[in-house]
């Protein structure tokens, strides 16, 4: 029996902190475990999703997702039948 694929794991997201009110930018998460189709999602919510490698995976970072100063969760979601959710990293939106 085919054992499910190994869950992703999120070590590392650049930049970790932003401006509150700044332009939307590229969020680069750095980690294991990640695959085509795997989605970014923004307080659980699925982000424009780029696969790089195993280890690194970029999403957009819409400026409305930031508008506000706060400590936003990011984490790595894998759909399909193995569905999965990395670790939560945070995000501080500051004044």
């Amino acid at each position: 029996m085919k054992s499910a694929p190994a869950v992703p794991v999120v070590h590392h997201i650049n930049p970790s902190t932003v401006k509150a009110g700044a332009k939307a930018f590229i969020l680069t998460i750095t980690g294991e475990h990640f695959a085509k189709g795997n989605r970014v999602q923004w307080k659980g919510v699925a982000r424009e999703t780029t696969f790089v490698s195993s280890t690194t995976i970029k999403a957009k970072v819409l400026a409305t997702d930031i508008a506000k100063s706060g400590r936003y969760v990011v984490s790595v979601y894998r759909p399909g039948r193995d569905v999965a959710t990395s670790n939560g990293v945070s995000v501080n939106v500051r004044k």
